[in-house]
């Protein structure tokens, strides 16, 4: 689409369409997250390079809970532990942001696959950078 009256026009022949059972909702914003205002905000630790993705985490545990565990590696500049939006409960993932690349290596090689974690061991992996 290259002009306002084909995307109009989209809009217009989309907007209430049902689909596999389900009604489409189509419309135009220079800002998607307007129309959509419960979309996930993207995890601070994706602007940080000292970042690490942390995986096979208990329903109990908590951002405070998380933090202890690393700051016996170094400083922890923030703990983010990705929840369920609707229980609250942890989705068993989340990200940990350390305060220099030093520290870092040392919670992924202290903490990977060696500290239990219920039934499982904490997985422990540095965070891409090209995400």
């Amino acid at each position: 689409m290259s002009t306002v009256e084909e995307v109009e026009k989209a809009v217009n022949k989309f907007n209430g369409y049902e689909l596999n059972e389900k009604l489409l909702t189509v419309s135009t914003t220079d800002d998607p997250r307007k129309t959509q205002p419960d979309l996930p905000s993207r995890p601070l630790a994706f602007d940080s390079p000292f970042s690490v993705y942390v995986n096979s985490l208990t329903r109990e545990i908590d951002d405070a809970g998380l933090e202890e565990i690393f700051s016996k590696y170094g400083k922890v500049e923030s703990v983010e532990i990705v929840r369920d939006k609707v229980t609250g409960k942890t989705r068993g993932f989340g990200f940990v942001t350390m305060s220099n690349e030093t520290d870092m290596k040392n919670a992924i090689a202290g903490l990977h696959k060696k500290m239990d974690m219920g039934d499982r061991k904490l997985m422990v992996s540095e965070l891409p950078r090209n995400l």
